[in-house]
C-alpha cells in the first residue's frame, strides 16, 4: 500500500467571542444567559424603516423598540436585530428594498444574531436584488450565535450580504455561525453572499470566505455564493464542519458556486473547496442537490498542495444532478492534488446524474480526484463530456490516488444519443421528423429516465443537418431531453440531424425519398407452354422493389425486380389472370396497381399428309 505523505489541516477555532459591534443590551442578556421576558402584548414581526446604521431606540425587546423607537421614529436594522436577541419567541424582521450598510466603531461592526439559546430570529428581506446587507470591508456582516450559546435558529432569505472581512481572524468574513451541542439550525434561502474575504493570507484556520459554519444544521436553497475569497484557508464560499463527536446536517440546493477562490502558502497543510468545503463526522448528512459549481479556484503556491476547485469532501455526501465546469486546481504535485472539479478525501460518497467538463488541474485529474487510502465513491451515471467515459479524450479525468481501502467506481456513465421519429421523409414536401437528443441511456444502453433523476436541465445541445433543415438549431436539455425539428430538403440520399453536446456528436439518421409510382402496363398477354417475361417498371428514390397478390398458374412468378416470368399451363378455362402489383421503397405510400395476365392458346404445327411421296423417276 502506498502511504501518502502526512498533511496536517489546522481546525479552525471554535471559541468566538462576543463581537465590538454587539450593543449593550445583547451583552447583558449574553451574561445573565437568559432571554428577557416579552410582554404578551408584543408584535412578532418588526418591520425596519430606515437603511442607517444607527441604534437610538429602546433595544430591550421588540415591544420596547417599536414602542420606544429612535429619531424620526424610524427603526435601523441594527435595532431590529438586538430588539430580537432580547425577545422570546419568534421573530420576523422585515428588511425592505435599500443598501443597509454597516458602520465599525464602539457598538457597531457585524451584526450578532441569536445571542442567547433559544434565539429564533427570521430575517427577510425583498429579494437579494432588492436589499443589500453591505460591511464596510473592515469587518464581516453577520455573526450567528456569536456566543456559542447553541440552540440559536435563524432563517435569513431575500437578501444580498457582501463587503465582509473578517477582522478577528477567525473566518466566515460574510457570515460566521454554528454550534455543535446544543446544535443551532440556520436557513439560507433566495440569497446572495458575494465579495467578502478573510485575513488569512498564510494561516488554514480561517475558513470560509463567505459563509463559515460549524456545528448543528445549514441549509443552503436557491442562493447564490460569488466571488468569496478564504485566502489561504478551506471553502472560498463557504466552509461547512461538523466536531467529533458531534454531527450535523448541510443541504446546498438548486444553488450557485461561483468565482470564489482560495490561495494556500502553507508548504505543511493540503488546503482545499475553492468553492465549498464540508466536512462532516460518521452519522452526519451532507446533500447537495441541483448545484451549479462554475469559475472556482484552488491555488497553490510554490509548496502549498490543493484540489478540489469547485468542492473539497472529508467525510462522504451525496451529490445529485449537479453542474461542475471552469473550476480549477492549480499547486504543485501532491499525492491529494487534483480534482479540478472536486477532490474527495475521506467518507463514502455518491455522486450521480451530474455534468463535469471542462474543469482543470495542473496536477492530478481536471474532474474527480479520490484519495484511495480512505474514501470510496460511487461516481456512477454522471456525464463527462464524451461518450466514452472519465479520462478519455474530450471527458474529464477521474483518478483513484494511491492504496488503500478507498475506491473510484465510474461506470456506467451517461452517453449521448440522438432518434429521430420518422426515420425516412419524402424530398421537397416540406416533410418532418422530430429528432431528440438525450443523456438519459448509460454506457451500458439502460435506460436511466425511471430513476426519478437526471441531468441538470440547461445543458447546451446544438444541431446541425445534411439534406434538410432543423430548428432550432441550439436548444437546453429538459430532464435530460432536449427536441428539434428536421424538415427534408429536395435532394434525396442518406441524410440526418447531428446533436452536440460539450465535446460529442450524435447523428440520427434520416432517410430522404421519392415515393414509388409504377409506369408499365397493366396488362401482358403469355403463350401457353412457352417461357414468357414481363418487366414492371415503376419510379421512385431509391428504387422500388416489387411483390403481387393473388393467383399464379404454372411456374409464373414475380421476383422483387419486377420481373414477371414463368410458363402458363395449356389448361381449359379462364384465359386472364388478375393480380396486384405493389411497388415499395419505404418511403410515402407504396404504388399498387392491377395487373391482367391473358393466356394465349399454345402455337400448333401442321403435320405432313400421310401417304404422300415424292414421284419416282424414271
Amino acid at each position: 500500500m502506498t502511504k501518502r505523505r502526512p498533511m496536517s489541516r489546522v481546525r479552525p477555532r471554535v471559541v468566538r467571542t462576543i463581537a465590538a459591534g454587539v450593543g449593550a443590551a445583547v451583552v447583558l442578556a449574553a451574561v445573565s444567559g437568559s432571554l428577557l421576558p416579552m410582554p404578551a402584548s408584543a408584535a412578532t414581526v418588526v418591520n425596519v424603516s430606515t437603511t442607517s446604521d444607527v441604534v437610538d431606540g429602546d433595544t430591550g425587546s421588540v415591544s420596547a423598540l417599536i414602542n420606544t423607537p429612535g429619531a424620526g421614529a424610524n427603526i435601523s436594522l441594527r435595532e431590529a436585530i438586538e430588539a430580537a436577541d432580547n425577545t422570546s419567541g419568534p421573530v420576523t424582521i422585515d428588511v425592505p428594498a435599500g443598501t443597509y450598510t454597516l458602520t465599525t466603531g464602539v457598538g457597531f461592526g457585524q451584526l450578532a444574531v441569536g445571542t442567547v439559546s433559544g434565539s429564533n430570529i427570521t430575517i427577510s428581506g425583498a429579494g437579494p436584488g432588492a436589499t443589500t446587507i453591505a460591511g464596510d470591508g473592515t469587518d464581516r456582516v453577520l455573526s450567528l450565535d456569536p456566543n456559542l450559546v447553541g440552540n440559536v435558529t435563524v432563517a435569513i432569505s431575500g437578501v444580498t450580504i457582501t463587503g465582509g472581512h473578517d477582522q478577528d481572524g477567525f473566518g466566515g468574513a460574510g457570515i460566521i455561525g454554528g454550534n455543535p451541542s446544543p446544535p443551532d439550525t440556520t436557513t439560507l434561502s433566495n440569497c446572495v453572499v458575494t465579495n467578502n474575504t478573510t485575513t488569512s493570507s498564510s494561516s488554514t484556520n480561517s475558513p470560509g470566505g463567505g459563509i463559515q459554519y460549524i456545528g448543528g444544521a445549514l441549509s443552503i436553497d436557491s442562493c447564490t455564493i460569488s466571488d468569496n475569497s478564504s485566502g489561504s484557508s478551506p471553502g472560498g464560499g463557504v466552509d461547512f464542519e461538523t466536531l467529533s463527536p458531534h454531527i450535523g446536517s448541510f443541504s446546498l440546493t438548486n444553488s450557485t458556486v461561483s468565482g470564489n477562490t482560495l490561495t494556500n502558502k502553507d508548504a505543511s497543510a493540503f488546503v482545499g473547496g475553492g468553492g465549498v468545503h464540508a466536512q462532516a463526522e460518521p452519522g452526519s448528512t451532507v446533500a447537495l442537490t441541483g448545484d451549479t459549481f462554475t469559475g472556482n479556484t484552488a491555488t497553490g503556491s510554490s509548496t502549498g498542495p490543493v484540489g478540489g476547485g469547485g468542492l473539497w469532501l472529508e467525510g462522504g455526501a451525496t451529490v445529485t444532478g449537479s453542474t461542475f465546469t471552469g473550476n480549477q486546481a492549480n499547486g504543485p504535485a501532491n499525492t491529494l492534488a487534483g480534482g479540478g472539479a472536486i477532490n474527495l478525501e475521506t467518507g463514502s460518497t455518491t455522486l450521480s446524474f451530474s455534468r463535469i467538463v471542462g474543469n482543470s488541474a495542473s496536477h492530478g485529474p481536471g474532474g474527480v480526484l479520490n484519495d484511495g487510502v480512505q474514501a470510496v465513491t460511487t461516481a456512477t451515471d454522471n456525464w463527462w463530456g464524451c461518450n466514452t467515459g472519465p479520462s478519455t479524450t474530450g471527458c474529464d479525468a477521474a483518478t483513484n490516488s494511491g492504496g488503500g481501502t478507498g475506491s473510484l467506481t465510474t461506470g456506467p456513465w451517461l452517453k449521448l444519443t440522438a432518434t429521430a421519429v420518422p426515420t425516412k421523409l419524402l424530398a421537397g414536401l416540406g416533410h418532418t421528423s422530430t429528432v431528440t437528443a438525450s443523456l438519459t441511456h448509460d454506457s451500458n444502453n439502460a435506460d436511466t429516465s425511471g430513476s426519478g433523476h437526471h441531468v441538470p436541465d440547461g445543458i447546451a445541445v446544438g444541431y446541425s443537418s445534411t439534406l434538410g433543415g432543423v430548428a432550432p438549431t441550439n436548444n437546453t436539455l429538459s430532464s435530460g431531453t432536449a427536441t428539434m425539428t428536421y424538415t427534408a430538403g429536395v435532394t434525396t440520399g442518406n441524410g440526418g440531424a447531428t446533436a452536440t453536446v460539450d465535446h460529442q456528436s450524435v447523428t440520427a439518421a434520416i432517410g430522404v425519398g421519392i415515393a414509388p409510382t409504377i409506369t408499365s402496363a397493366d396488362n401482358a398477354t403469355f403463350t401457353a407452354t412457352l417461357a414468357n417475361t414481363f418487366t414492371v417498371t415503376a419510379t421512385g428514390t431509391p428504387a422500388p422493389t416489387f411483390s403481387e397478390a393473388g393467383t399464379l398458374p404454372g411456374t409464373v412468378s414475380l421476383n422483387s425486380a419486377g420481373v414477371l416470368s414463368g410458363t402458363f399451363p395449356q389448361i381449359a378455362g379462364s384465359t386472364t389472370y388478375p393480380i396486384t402489383i405493389t411497388a415499395s421503397n419505404g418511403y410515402g405510400i407504396d404504388a399498387t396497381q392491377s395487373f391482367t395476365r391473358r393466356r394465349s392458346p399454345a402455337p400448333t404445327t401442321s403435320p405432313s399428309p400421310r401417304g404422300s411421296r415424292a414421284p419416282r423417276s424414271r
